[in-house]
């Protein structure tokens, strides 16, 4: 049986202080490996868009087989709150949607083109902006990805439902309603 358990919380800490239990913890801790966030590897968005386009393509029967360099270098400027994953799904939907062979910055939902056309829109934190703001922009960019599908954005920020829903009513970023199971 093979258990992988990604996370963005220091384990050690959380068993310290008491919010992670420490027999699951042991469980887990066969082989940790620590990965840095995408921000911090920008030298593999290429790789990884590429390697997303031909799978999502399979998965798809899509004629889409790369990523323009306009569009790679966009990717290599966002912050990717929903690190991986949300390369991913922007991918995803990207070969979804794409009508050429080479996915265009036009293919690119518009939170990821808004987060460069204009700094002082509600889509893009201004530049002094603090954690919290920061925070609130990982939230409704993971969302909108989603297309408010709470289920999906959650492990998409890398966590729980629960912690979401709270910090979604925190920002008031849609009236505290559970997402809908069918969803």
């Amino acid at each position: 049986m093979s258990v992988s358990s990604p996370t963005n919380r220091d384990l050690t800490r959380e068993v310290i202080d008491g919010r992670f239990r420490e027999d699951l913890f042991y469980r887990l801790q066969v082989i940790a490996v620590s990965v840095p966030p995408l921000r911090d590897r920008l030298e593999d968005i290429p790789l990884l868009a590429n390697h997303f386009v031909r799978l999502m393509a399979a998965e798809e029967s899509s004629t889409v087989n790369t990523v323009s360099a306009e569009t790679i270098g966009i990717f290599e400027r966002y912050p990717w709150p929903g690190n991986v994953r949300e390369l991913g799904n922007v991918v995803r939907r990207a070969v979804a949607i794409g009508d050429t062979d080479t996915i265009q910055p036009a293919d690119l939902p518009h939170h990821i083109i808004g987060f460069f056309s204009d700094p002082e829109t509600e889509d893009a934190p201004p530049s002094a902006a603090t954690l919290a703001d920061h925070e609130e922009h990982a939230i409704r960019t993971a969302l909108a990805t989603t297309g408010g599908n709470r289920r999906q954005a959650a492990p998409m920020l890398e966590i729980g439902e629960a912690t979401l829903f709270r910090k979604i009513r925190k920002y008031g970023l849609g009236g505290g309603r559970r997402t809908n199971p069918a969803s």
